[in-house]
C-alpha cells in the first residue's frame, strides 16, 4: 500500500465539461502558478500511486460524473466489496487472551477482533470485574521503533483523555505491559458510517441531517477545547448501540497552538486544499472534511475520489467536483459552502447548523438500528415505534452487516501522517 506525504499547489473549483447535466459548480478562478510535487513512500516512481483510501464506502467505485449511484459490483473476488468474507487470520502480533492492568489489578478478556490501522489492532475487551465491554486499541511496543512514534501515541492519549462529550468516543483509561500499550475506549457496537455506506451506498437526506448535525455538535465541542481533529472521515464516525454518532481516532489531532507547523496529514479523499498547499491546519480544515463526509453520505463516494492520489489531489487543489441533481438545492448549497476553496469563506460549525438544509428539512430524533441495512421508516408511526423500542435488523441482515464490518479497517481508513511531535509523556489516570 502506498501513502502520499505531500503535494503543493491549489486553485479553485472548475465545472465539469464532460456532461450536460445540471451539475452544481462555483465560479471559475485563475490561480497563481504553484509547483505541484507529489512525494510518496514508494521507490517505484514511474506510475502514480493508486488511491487506496476507501473511506467512500463504495470500494473501487471511482470519480465518474454520473448523476445516479452506480450499481454495486457483484464480484466476490474484490476483497473490498460488501459480502460474506472471513476475517483475516494473518495477525501482525499475538495478543493474549487475558490482559491485566497492573496499576488497578483489572483483568480484561480479549473478545472479537474489530479492526486494525496504523500500528494498532482493536479488539473487544471485557472487564471481568464489571462485565463491561470496551474497544481496546492495542499497540505493540515492537512496532514503536522511533521517538516520534512514541510522541504521537502520547499526544493521542493526552488529547483524547480530556474530551467528554456525547458525540465523542469516551476515553476510559490506558496502561502498558512489557509487550503492548493498551488504550481502553467506549465500544461502539454499530461500528461506523463507512460500514453503513458500504452496505447501503447512499443515505436519505433526513438521515444525513441526523448524522451531520451530531457530527457538527461533536466538532463544535472539540474546537471549543482548542483541538483540531485533522482526520474526520466516515471511518472515524462511530455509532453507539442507539445510533448516536461518536467521533473517534485522535491519532492526528492537535491543539491550535501547535497546528501551524508545516504538516501534511489526514486521509487523502478528505484533505483540505490549504493543507496540501502547506499553509497548515486550522479549524476550517475540519469544516472541509465535514463537507466531504456529507457529500459521501448523499452521493456514495467522496467528491474528489479518483483512481490515483495524484489525480485526487489535483481535483482537490483545483476544487473540481460535481454535485449530482439527486441532491436537493439546500444540500448542494451547503456542500458548496463547506467545500469553498478559501478557508475563511467556509461556514463555522454554528453557521453550518443554521443553514436551510437543517432548518427547513426534517431531522429524525433517533434512527432505528435497521438503518444500518435499509432505508428507515421516518414517518410519525415509525419514529414513535423506534423511540420506545428500537427495531433490530433481521438475522440475515445482521449477519451480512457483521461480515461487512469485519473487513480490514486499515484498507478502509488509510491515513497519511508526517507528524513530528514534541516530547510528551503520558500520565496515568487516577
Amino acid at each position: 500500500m502506498m501513502k502520499t506525504s505531500k503535494l503543493v499547489g491549489w486553485s479553485q473549483h472548475q465545472p465539469s465539461q464532460s456532461s450536460a447535466e445540471p451539475w452544481t459548480t462555483t465560479p471559475a478562478y485563475s490561480p497563481p502558478s504553484v509547483p505541484t510535487t507529489l512525494t510518496t513512500f514508494s521507490t517505484a516512481a514511474k506510475d502514480p500511486p493508486t488511491n487506496t483510501s476507501l473511506d467512500s464506502g463504495v470500494a473501487g467505485l471511482r470519480d465518474t460524473p454520473v448523476h445516479t449511484p452506480a450499481p454495486l459490483h457483484k464480484n466476490n473476488n474484490n476483497s473490498n466489496m460488501p459480502g460474506p468474507k472471513a476475517p483475516s487470520t494473518n495477525d501482525d502480533y499475538d495478543v493474549p487472551k487475558f490482559i491485566v492492568d497492573q496499576t488497578t489489578r483489572t483483568t480484561y478478556m480479549k473478545g472479537r477482533f474489530l479492526g486494525k490501522g496504523g500500528f494498532a489492532r482493536v479488539h473487544e475487551l471485557t472487564d471481568l470485574t464489571t462485565n463491561v465491554t470496551y474497544a481496546g486499541k492495542i499497540i505493540p511496543k515492537s512496532r514503536i521503533t522511533k521517538p516520534h512514534h512514541k510522541e504521537k501515541i502520547a499526544r493521542e492519549i493526552e488529547v483524547h483523555r480530556q474530551l467528554h462529550h456525547q458525540h465523542v468516543v469516551r476515553f476510559h483509561r490506558y496502561f502498558e505491559d512489557d509487550s503492548n500499550v493498551y488504550i481502553i475506549l467506549e465500544n461502539c457496537s454499530m461500528r461506523s458510517l463507512v460500514h453503513i455506506v458500504k452496505y447501503r451506498r447512499t443515505l436519505t437526506e433526513p438521515e444525513v441531517r441526523y448524522y451531520i448535525r451530531q457530527l457538527a455538535e461533536g466538532v463544535a465541542y472539540i474546537h471549543g477545547e482548542g483541538i483540531i481533529h485533522r482526520d474526520l472521515k466516515l471511518g472515524n464516525m462511530f455509532l453507539s448501540h442507539d445510533m448516536q454518532v461518536k467521533i473517534g481516532d485522535f491519532g492526528l489531532a492537535t491543539r491550535t497552538s501547535d497546528s501551524r507547523q508545516v504538516t501534511i496529514c489526514g486521509t487523502p479523499n478528505y484533505i483540505a486544499p490549504e493543507v496540501l498547499n502547506k499553509y497548515g491546519h486550522y479549524y476550517q480544515a475540519d469544516i472541509w472534511a465535514i463537507g466531504c463526509i456529507m457529500y459521501a453520505l448523499l452521493v456514495g463516494q467522496p467528491p474528489f475520489e479518483t483512481e490515483t492520489l495524484k489525480e485526487t489531489y489535483s481535483r482537490i487543489t483545483s476544487n473540481q467536483y460535481v454535485i449530482p441533481p439527486l441532491v436537493s438545492p439546500p444540500g448542494r448549497a451547503l456542500i458548496t459552502d463547506l467545500l469553498h476553496p478559501e478557508p475563511k469563506s467556509r461556514p463555522t460549525v454554528d453557521e453550518l447548523l443554521q443553514h436551510d438544509f437543517f432548518t427547513k428539512g426534517f431531522i429524525p430524533r433517533i434512527l432505528p438500528t435497521t438503518a444500518c441495512t435499509q432505508v428507515p421508516k421516518l414517518g410519525i408511526d415509525g419514529i414513535s415505534k423506534s423511540a420506545s423500542m428500537p427495531e433490530q435488523p433481521n438475522q440475515q441482515q445482521h449477519q451480512q452487516f457483521s461480515q461487512v464490518t469485519s473487513q480490514d479497517i486499515k484498507k478502509i481508513t488509510t491515513s497519511v501522517s508526517t507528524l513530528r511531535l514534541p516530547n510528551i509523556k503520558p500520565q496515568q489516570d487516577k
